[in-house]
């Protein structure tokens, strides 16, 4: 009987997810965002962001994380959100690799 019920719980566990995947997809791009072009300039002293719905400075040191793949920078703000930002943003490996370093010195001085 339990191997049933941990069966039960996984199937509405993966279809939990299936559905709020689609919701959150379907959310946004209802919400207008997808499509506009936020702007986000990386200074030696904190990250100007300028988008459709926002303007904000970001600090170096509110930037606990950032991961780097083979396609894309994910920098993880200290709220645990995150910022995708496509290879193709940047105009060169030496950009990817300033943001980087940039990060990394401000969590050492802190």
């Amino acid at each position: 009987m339990l191997p049933y019920f941990f069966i039960a719980i996984g199937v509405y566990e993966f279809t939990k997810f299936i559905y709020s995947k689609r919701k959150w997809l379907k959310d946004r791009k209802k919400s207008g965002i997808t499509g506009q072009d936020i702007v986000i300039n990386f200074r030696e002293e904190f990250i100007k962001i300028d988008g459709p719905f926002s303007h904000g400075v970001l600090q170096w040191n509110g930037i606990s994380n950032i991961i780097r793949t083979p396609n894309a920078l994910f920098m993880i703000p200290e709220n645990g959100a995150s910022i995708f930002l496509p290879n193709s943003a940047f105009d060169s490996e030496n950009q990817i690799d300033a943001v980087i370093k940039a990060q990394q010195t401000a969590r050492q001085l802190h």
